[in-house]
């Protein structure tokens, strides 16, 4: 039987703003000397876990869900399980039997930043997964709600630091490429805005559009 280690992974990378790096995350094949234990995987359905929300990158899964039944013969169902900056739904799959058919879809807010800047983060990357697959990358989007009268970087930076401390703007969870990435712009020019948390891309992008928050990074689907 496959391990988790040989197929545990993170299948999505995301192409981060400025100072933060993209988690490019390469294909990978098996662990020398363990083809072999592969020839009947899978033998059931195959359970693809996104720890964030439903509406975000994440979705574009869904693309590559049929090509995967018919080049394996069996289901791989997207299940979006968001909570703790990612680390709900990485856990569920670090927990789950390591037989190779519960797989994490992750980018690199889940894998990378948030075991960096969380405090006592549950997700241990090296020991419990193993990347194999890149899936796609996105870019972040700076989003504006459209009532605010700018319609340019600069026009939005003249226009909070007349405001100091009045801006917020949302992100798709603590320590999340969303949050970083806005983060390091405010700090960069010197707005002062506050930051409001959500559980997935689409609260905080559906939250800047209905004006009660300000600004908010944008992860497109592809």
């Amino acid at each position: 039987m496959p391990t988790r280690r040989e197929f545990v992974g993170a299948f999505a990378g995301t192409a981060a703003l400025a100072g933060l790096r993209p988690a490019r995350v390469q294909a990978q094949g098996l662990q020398q000397g363990t083809a072999q234990t592969i020839d009947s995987w899978p033998s059931r359905s195959v359970r693809v876990i996104s720890p964030t929300g439903t509406g975000g990158p994440g979705q574009n899964f869904r693309f590559y869900a049929d090509q995967l039944k018919d080049k394996f013969g069996q289901s791989f169902v997207l299940e979006n399980m968001p909570g703790g900056s990612g680390s709900v739904g990485c856990m569920a799959v670090a927990r789950a039997a390591p037989d190779g058919h519960t797989l994490l879809l992750a980018s690199n807010s889940h894998i990378v930043l948030a075991p960096l800047v969380l405090t006592n983060s549950p997700v241990n990357v090296k020991k419990d997964f193993v990347p194999i697959a890149l899936m796609f990358t996105f870019p972040f989007l700076l989003l504006v709600n459209a009532g605010l009268p700018v319609r340019t970087v600069k026009e939005l930076v003249a226009y909070a630091k007349a405001r100091p401390g009045e801006l917020n703007y949302g992100s798709p969870g603590v320590g999340t490429g969303g949050h970083l990435v806005t983060e390091l712009l405010v700090k960069r020019t010197g707005i002062d805005a506050v930051h409001v948390p959500y559980q997935a891309t689409t609260q905080q992008m559906l939250a800047a559009a209905a004006g009660t928050r300000h600004l908010a990074p944008g992860e497109p689907l592809l």
